[in-house]
């Protein structure tokens, strides 16, 4: 019978990731909160074939450079269909090309993807957001996969947080009396004294972003880097009304 292991946590050392899944080899849910780089490395690694059952795999990633992660799904990942990875500092974990050959090559069974990365780009204003823009292409949207980031200071363009914003993800917490799954347009007036850095979750948890036709918004704060990601995720969008203050 298949099994979890719902979470590891404390600090779990890389390497011991190889003796963990051997051992496991029915396991279909892992969860690390830690998983940090070994001071040594063991070059020994087991055969992956055993792990068919694996399908959903969540990691909180310390110093593990992007290289080491490709090494790691190229050779426990193969079968999943969930990724969910959290990461900081490293900048090739934006690199949406390295991305889409890693998940193309060695994931042909994911589902959803999901990531969380803060960090950037020094010195160079411009290369953050080429970087992450280059997420928007037809292998993402076909995939509803989407983005957003966020600045912690306008004064630091080069860097911030890039995440998933999650359609599918139970995070919404939907309530089904507020919920209109069929609807195309969507009006919002006097709700909210500023639309925080979850505005596309506040939205999607009305109604699918991604159908809307039609959307109004009145008398908010919004900022320019949420505005954006809202017209990103509504490619059906043909009428866009607002009196909105953008910050």
């Amino acid at each position: 019978m298949p099994c979890g292991i719902e979470r590891v946590n404390g600090p779990f050392p890389n390497d011991s990731l190889n003796n963990l899944l051997y051992h496991f080899p029915k396991l279909h849910h892992l969860s690390i909160n830690y998983l940090t780089a070994s001071r040594v490395e063991n070059s020994e690694t087991h055969a992956t074939s055993l792990l068919k059952h694996l399908k959903y795999v969540s990691l909180k990633l310390y110093l593990i450079a992007f290289n080491k992660f490709e090494q790691i799904v190229q050779t426990f990942f193969g079968d999943i269909e969930v990724l969910r990875i959290s990461t900081q500092y490293d900048t090739a974990y934006l690199d949406a090309k390295r991305w889409e050959h890693l998940i193309t090559s060695y994931l042909p069974n994911l589902r959803i993807f999901d990531i969380h990365h803060d960090g950037g780009v020094q010195r160079n204003q411009l290369t953050y957001h080429d970087l992450i823009n280059q997420f928007r292409s037809s292998f993402w949207i076909e995939r509803d996969w989407f983005f957003a980031h966020q600045h912690d200071w306008l004064e630091r363009l080069h860097s911030g947080v890039f995440y998933s914003t999650e359609p599918y993800s139970t995070k919404t917490n939907k309530n089904p009396a507020n919920y209109f799954p069929n609807a195309t347009e969507l009006t919002i007036e006097h709700c909210l004294e500023k639309l925080d850095d979850l505005l596309v979750q506040t939205l999607n948890s009305i109604v699918p972003v991604r159908q809307l036709i039609k959307l109004i918004i009145k008398h908010f704060h919004i900022k320019f880097d949420q505005f954006l990601n809202v017209l990103y995720l509504t490619p059906h969008l043909h009428t866009f009304k607002s009196d909105f203050f953008i910050s």
